[in-house]
């Protein structure tokens, strides 16, 4: 399970993901993107997720830019490249 967190109101809630066992959680601030990762009972940031691997903070970041400047077709074929690329 992975949560996104756009409103920055996660970090309150952490024992609370914990408890449900929610793996990986993505923050968003205004100029990045941090990964944390669930290990044993306590989250740690990390840089690459566990969920999607090979996909790092600074690539959602990315991805989140780009969808301000790209059609919603253009972008999907943009992230199907870097996938493929993976």
């Amino acid at each position: 399970m992975l949560e996104v967190d756009v409103t920055n109101r996660s970090l309150d809630k952490l024992p609370l993901y914990a408890a449900m066992g929610v793996v990986e959680i993505w923050r968003f601030t205004l100029d990045r993107i941090i990964m944390y990762c669930l290990r044993e009972t306590t989250y740690q940031e990390v840089l690459t997720s566990t969920v999607f691997a090979g996909v790092g903070a600074t690539d959602v970041l990315g991805f989140v830019r780009q969808a301000d400047e790209m059609s919603r077709k253009a972008l999907f074929f943009y992230v199907m490249k870097w996938a493929e690329e993976l």
